[in-house]
Formats: C-alpha cells, sequence, structure tokens
C-alpha cells in the first residue's frame, strides 16, 4: 500500500511539471493573439476616427465649390488636410487625397494614416512588418435645393429681388417683413404682383414624423402648389406653437420663396408656388402672443436682437420679422439637390457616401 501511495505521488509530481512546460510553450502565443486583438481593436478605433476627418474634409471641400466652383480646385488639398488632421483625433499625422468632379459636383477624400502596430500588421496585406495603414473615405455633394423640409413659412418672391442680389451681394439691406401692416390689412411692397397676400405667408405644417398630427415643418418642393394657413393670423404656423418663432430670432433659417398665391375658396387654404430657396437672417420680430428671450431684447412690444432696434425697426401696428437675406451654404441639411444657380443665394452641402 505504501509503495502505491508512492508511485502515486511520483506520477502526480510529474505530471505537474508537465502542465509547467506545456504553460510555457503556450503563454507565448496567447500573448500574442492577446496583442493581435488589442491591435486590431485600435485600428478599428482609428478608422472610425480617421472616418471623421475624412467626412469633414470632404464637407469642407464641398462647401467651397458651392461658393465658388473655380477657385476651390486651387484651396481643395490644402483645406482637405487641414480638416482630415483638425478633426480626426489621431495621434500620427494623416494625409488627404482629393478628387473634384464638377460635373456631378462631388467631391472625394481619401484620408490615410500609418499606425505603429507590429502584431496587426502581421495579417495586414502590405509589406511593412511593424505598422499598418488605415484608410477611409467621403463622398460630398453641393448644389443648389430642389426639394427639403423647412419652416412652415414662404417669403415672396418680390421680396427677394428687392432687397438682395445673390449674384453680386453677400448679404442684403436689413427691413421688415410685413404680414400685417397699420389698421390689420394686407401689407406688400408696390413692387409685389397683385395676388401677394403679404411680404410673407405660413404655411400648413406636414406630419413629418407620421404621428397623425402635423409638425412644425414642412416638405417643399420648387414647383410645387404648397397650402397655406387660412386667414390672416400673424402668430400661427401650421403644426407649431404660437410663440415657436422666439428660437429663431439670431438664426439662418432656410425658407422658401413663392413667386405666386393661388386663392382658395371662401375658408379654405390657398397655395403658394415655391420658386426657389433662399436664406434668411432674422434680426427682430413683433408677432402677437410670441415671448421674448435671448438673444433676443424686449423694446416695447417688439423683440431685436441687440443694436438692431434701428435697423429698421417697426411703426405703430406693424406685425411681422426684421432681417435680411444672406448668401449662404448651409451644412448637412436633407434637401434633394440641382445644378448651381444664384437664385435666392443658398447652397447646401451634404455627405452622401
Amino acid at each position: 500500500m505504501r509503495r502505491l501511495k508512492s508511485r502515486i505521488r511520483r506520477v502526480l509530481h510529474d505530471e505537474r511539471g508537465s502542465n509547467a512546460v506545456l504553460i510555457a510553450f503556450l503563454l507565448v502565443p496567447m500573448l500574442g493573439f492577446g496583442a493581435m486583438a488589442l491591435d486590431v481593436s485600435a485600428q478599428h478605433a482609428e478608422h472610425a476616427q480617421l472616418q471623421h476627418g475624412a467626412d469633414a474634409a470632404a464637407l469642407a471641400v464641398a462647401s467651397s465649390c458651392a461658393r465658388d466652383e473655380t477657385a476651390c480646385t486651387t484651396t481643395a488639398d490644402v483645406d482637405a488636410q487641414e480638416y482630415v488632421n483638425g478633426n480626426a483625433a489621431i495621434p500620427v499625422e494623416g494625409t488627404a487625397d482629393v478628387t473634384i468632379d464638377k460635373a456631378n459636383r462631388t467631391a472625394q477624400v481619401t484620408a490615410e494614416a500609418t499606425f505603429p502596430h507590429f502584431f496587426a500588421s502581421l495579417i495586414d496585406s502590405d509589406d511593412d512588418p511593424s505598422s499598418t495603414t488605415v484608410r477611409s473615405t467621403a463622398v460630398a455633394e453641393w448644389g443648389s435645393p430642389e426639394s427639403g423640409e423647412t419652416i412652415p413659412l414662404a417669403i415672396a418672391e418680390c421680396e427677394l429681388t428687392r432687397h438682395f442680389d445673390p449674384g453680386t451681394e453677400e448679404q442684403g439691406d436689413p427691413f421688415i417683413l410685413l404680414l400685417i401692416g397699420p389698421g390689420k390689412g394686407d401689407k406688400k411692397p408696390d413692387e409685389c404682383a397683385p395676388g401677394y397676400p403679404g411680404g410673407f405667408g405660413w404655411l400648413e405644417g406636414d406630419d413629418i414624423d407620421g404621428d397623425g398630427d402635423a409638425d412644425c415643418k414642412v416638405a417643399v418642393e420648387v414647383g410645387v402648389p404648397e397650402p397655406g394657413v387660412p386667414g390672416k393670423s400673424d402668430t400661427k404656423a401650421g403644426g407649431c406653437p404660437d410663440d415657436y418663432i422666439t428660437k429663431l430670432i439670431g438664426t439662418t433659417v432656410l425658407i422658401p420663396i413663392y413667386d405666386s398665391f393661388t386663392e382658395g375658396s371662401s375658408g379654405s387654404h390657398g397655395s403658394y408656388n415655391v420658386k426657389e430657396f433662399a436664406a434668411f437672417y432674422i434680426t427682430g420680430y413683433h408677432i402677437a402672443s410670441a415671448k421674448c428671450e435671448p438673444p433676443g431684447a424686449k423694446s416695447g412690444s417688439d423683440c431685436y436682437l441687440p443694436g438692431e432696434s434701428k435697423a429698421p425697426g417697426f411703426k405703430g401696428g406693424e406685425f411681422g420679422l426684421q432681417g435680411y437675406f444672406k448668401r449662404y451654404v448651409a451644412i448637412g441639411e436633407d434637401f434633394d439637390l440641382g445644378e448651381v444657380t444664384p437664385n435666392g443665394g443658398l447652397k447646401v452641402a451634404k455627405l452622401i457616401g
């Protein structure tokens, strides 16, 4: 019995030694696979960061081309490089390769960076044994908007043409865009053709989110009549709270421009024919029931940005908006785009790939 126990102890001792040798042999590949997993994981994170840089660079180049297609090609490489390095948040410097297709109004940026990953380099496709090369590509387009979602407000074309020339001006003169003038009657410039119900009009909000109720947005398409809100309300756009205009002061809003108005039957909606889109910067308003909140400052019954109460300022009985049209490139707005035109002065740049 003693001999049997002694043999068992010897066998166990021998197996413990074998296990130690086996673990020693396996430790090296186990550490290698762990390091490789960390390298590959870091590589995926670096690709995501590099993609941010490529996206920002493509939008920057497309925006530049939207402003000036002739000049953008000379600055594209420098702009793309700056945005890749400024937005990628990576520890090494990346490079940017730019391809501009003016016929299709697209800018493609391929960002590339090399990272010191020894283990991950064992399974990549290049010949460098100590690093991996990560690439990300982004494509952006630019153009004039043809359809999209906007706030439910439309401005008469005659207001645009008499206050702003987008072909020669960066921004137009500030003016009062009246909906209702003294005596609560329609107020429109003499230059506006008959049939215009005022300087601007509220549109009927659409059910954008599909919950069955009108939202404070409207899906608008150039050349398609858009229903207006009946009556002469100075406060209410379809689907919007009475004071929603307070959130718009000090911002540039993208607004459809109408070139004709069709009266509806008694008590029903008329419709505005949308011709184009423009950018309007709001510096003040006099809208019944609307509060005045920062950055606006209350002046009597009106609300203005600081220093804008005399530019030109509302007179008694006037209801509407104060501001000016401007040449503007909107970034990332969800519009369908077409050929670049000077009409309205609004261009859009957005990612498409």
